[in-house]
């Protein structure tokens, strides 16, 4: 928890520089930064109770209010308080959510402290499903999502907010090198799993995860990239109506997770 508050009224649009970074909207901007935006009262107090130390803190009067008991500030911390209009005005659109906090970007953490299970995102560009996938991972306590250079941020403001606050619970890798990566795992004797439809895929009905393992989950339309699945150790698919091709990533992952924990 943050250790004390500290209280700026707002009544006008200032100049301070962490109440300016409110208004970012690309992801790219915040990267550029190394710092994110979390949204939403639930996520923000989820990333507290995990460690996170919001440097600013933004919101109304009422939602002040609401979180009293355990909204506090640390020495580094500022907390905003202005009415929802003004926080419109300030972001340039409607507020869904009015509470916003603003902190930096954990830091990358080494293939050496992934965990026995652990999923691999290979060019997963969604935030949506980035997030939804984290959130499964906590659900079945897989406690590390890996990822690649082409694969969306895991703190990117909607994988934040749709994982809810998952992300601040999981180990999360960045992957620079995945073949040389998937290789050193191989010689610790993780099996490489990735989902995938093909004609040496097994169907995840008979099939059994062993322990350790990597699952790949790939991008949505056009899978995992030829140079991973050449790494696999095996392929695995989900049945489904023969109407129905495939799932989206989130789904598939979901389900594949659920049966990676009972490993």
């Amino acid at each position: 928890m943050l250790e004390m508050i500290e209280i700026v009224e707002l009544d006008s649009l200032t100049a301070d520089p962490l109440v300016q970074k409110f208004a970012l909207r690309r992801d790219s901007e915040w990267e550029s930064t190394d710092e994110m935006i979390i949204d939403s009262e639930r996520v923000i107090q989820r990333a507290v109770n995990l460690g996170i130390r919001p440097k600013a803190i933004l919101l109304t009067p009422q939602t002040l209010e609401r979180h009293r008991p355990w909204l506090s500030k640390g020495k580094d911390c500022k907390i905003f308080v202005a009415t929802e209009k003004l926080i419109e005005s300030l972001v340039g659109s409607r507020v869904h959510q009015t509470m916003m906090a603003i902190a930096d970007r954990p830091k990358h953490r080494p293939l050496s402290s992934i965990g026995p299970s652990a999923i691999f995102l290979n060019s997963n560009n969604d935030p949506q499903n980035v997030g939804s996938i984290i959130r499964s991972c906590h659900a079945f306590n897989v406690s590390t999502v890996m990822y690649d250079r082409q694969t969306c941020s895991p703190y990117a403001r909607r994988s934040i907010r749709v994982s809810m606050g998952s992300v601040f619970w999981t180990n999360n890798v960045f992957v620079e090198d995945t073949p040389t990566s998937l290789e050193q795992l191989k010689r610790q004797g993780y099996q490489i799993v990735a989902a995938h439809l093909g004609p040496q895929s097994q169907s995840l009905r008979g099939f059994r995860f062993q322990e350790p393992t990597v699952l790949v989950i790939g991008q949505e339309n056009s899978g995992v990239s030829k140079d991973i699945l050449a790494l696999c150790d095996a392929f695995v698919k989900i049945d489904t109506s023969e109407s129905i091709d495939s799932l989206n990533a989130a789904s598939a992952a979901s389900i594949l997770l659920y049966e990676l924990s009972r490993a």
